[in-house]
């Protein structure tokens, strides 16, 4: 069965307290650090985290310097976390927006300098429509992690996809890389850097 929105917003609402207690506790996970790097990098002024999740990324981005940041996710719990988060950090109300719903359906007139979809695609069956979202916002920067895309990984996550069918637990698709690739580099974008984690690949590309 393919995954619809509402499982992914009951899931994370379910996950978001303890989210909040990893990365206060932990620190960010490295995949995400590689992306506020890649965004800071390119000195942009607003950034748009899709799949926002308890606001870390935006939090982190506007301690280096971020002045406009805007979030989406489909869970209310985790809009709640990002909100009370941000203010928080001493984050100005008027310089960040928290939207709630489907990324896809989203109908907002701002226009940010890049757009970073954090250990989301993964969660979506229309990693296409995501990327083609995404990229009609032309933004100078998209960057991504997903899973990696070797014989292995592919095993992993088949295994972790089919457990999901038998345990009701979030299901994970492991979109292929080269077709990220294919669609951004189309779009006009180019591959700027890769890493990768045991798990995770982590690519941002810049529009030439």
């Amino acid at each position: 069965m393919v995954q619809d929105d509402t499982n992914i917003s009951r899931y994370f609402n379910k996950k978001s307290k303890k989210m909040v207690k990893e990365h206060d506790k932990k620190g960010i996970p490295q995949s995400m650090k590689y992306q506020i790097d890649d965004i800071m990098s390119y000195n942009v002024g607003s950034a748009f985290d899709v799949g926002s999740g308890p606001g870390t990324l935006l939090i982190n981005l506007f301690e280096l310097g971020l002045n406009k940041g805007y979030g989406i996710d489909l869970s209310p719990s985790m809009n709640n976390y990002a909100t009370e988060r941000l203010i928080t950090s001493g984050i100005d109300k008027n310089a960040f927006e928290i939207y709630e719903g489907s990324f896809l359906e989203l109908d907002a007139n701002i226009t940010p300098e890049a757009i970073s979809l954090h250990r989301v695609i993964c969660c979506h069956p229309d990693r296409q429509g995501m990327i083609a979202k995404s990229i009609s916002y032309k933004p100078k920067v998209i960057t991504l992690t997903i899973p990696r895309d070797t014989p292995l990984h592919r095993l992993f996550f088949l295994i972790l996809k089919l457990s999901a069918k038998v345990f009701s637990r979030l299901s994970i698709y492991n979109h292929r890389i080269h077709t990220i690739q294919a669609q951004l580099l189309d779009s006009g974008y180019s591959l700027s850097t890769e890493n990768k984690s045991f798990i995770w690949t982590t690519l941002t590309f810049i529009k030439d």
